[in-house]
């Protein structure tokens, strides 16, 4: 899929650049339409006409040659991006949106608390006696695929390792200092009624946290896998009675910000580390 969608933009590249140059009756990115183009400026009537043909056809292939090089550039700039960047509105609406269908969860005592509610009975008749606790250790899975994958050789990845830590210590600090601060001052009931701080659920916005860390990082690909990790934690999170399914969306939400919050900042403290 990767290499389709280079093929379709460097596609898309090369005809834009095309456009953009000198035409003469037609474009110039074939052998045709070069020929094409001499063959209109043939009728040579005198010295002074042949002189101008000359000059015409340098400047064609001056052309071409510059189409061809932009189109280089173009190739080896997508293949360095790895499509690996989020538009600013997804950046925003994704938190926001998940946030706030969190929050009216925890205070809603209608259709979503029924909703959630029928969510967790499901998870109950699956459960039984036997929870899973492998979601306390893979929450961390993605963060250290983050931290360590660019040490493999030919791993493409984006910046150096003090860079990524920098990163994953500043997504921390955010996700950390949030979750817990909402979990606290909300204090709503877990669903096995263990304690009042279920909303929002940390171990799903850990693994979150550092699954769009490993997109961001390293493109969608490996993007995929680690998204497919916090997406089990999450799962795993109801069924092992933990939290509710708000909990888990609000938990995305925190871990998802912090990971943008620390790319946004990573500029500043840059600079500030020289």
């Amino acid at each position: 899929m990767k290499i389709i969608m280079l093929c379709l933009l460097f596609l898309l590249s090369s005809l834009s650049a095309i456009h953009a140059t000198t035409e003469v009756d037609g474009p110039l990115s074939s052998p045709i339409a070069l020929s094409q183009a001499v063959d209109s400026l043939s009728p040579a009537v005198s010295a002074r006409d042949s002189v101008l043909a000359d000059t015409k056809l340098k400047s064609l292939w001056s052309t071409v040659a510059q189409t061809d090089s932009a189109t280089g550039d173009t190739l080896r700039v997508l293949t360095h991006s790895h499509f690996s960047h989020l538009a600013p509105f997804w950046q925003v609406t994704v938190p926001v949106s998940l946030s706030l269908i969190g929050v009216v969860g925890v205070a809603d005592r209608g259709f979503l608390f029924k909703g959630k509610s029928k969510i967790q009975r499901f998870f109950d008749r699956l459960r039984g006696h036997s929870p899973v606790r492998i979601d306390d250790y893979l929450q961390y899975v993605p963060f250290g695929s983050f931290v360590w994958a660019a040490e493999f050789p030919g791993v493409p990845h984006r910046h150096n390792f003090r860079d990524r830590l920098l990163l994953g210590a500043t997504a921390y600090a955010v996700m950390g200092a949030t979750v817990n601060g909402v979990k606290y001052t909300i204090g709503e009931l877990r669903p096995d009624r263990s304690a009042h701080n279920s909303f929002p659920s940390g171990h799903t916005a850990t693994a979150v946290m550092g699954a769009e860390l490993v997109r961001a990082e390293y493109g969608n690909r490996l993007g995929l896998f680690a998204y497919t990790g916090a997406l089990a934690v999450g799962v795993l999170r109801m069924y092992n009675n933990r939290h509710w399914f708000n909990d888990v969306l609000g938990g995305a939400a925190f871990g998802f910000a912090a990971a943008r919050i620390a790319f946004w900042l990573l500029p500043y403290e840059q600079r500030l580390l020289g």
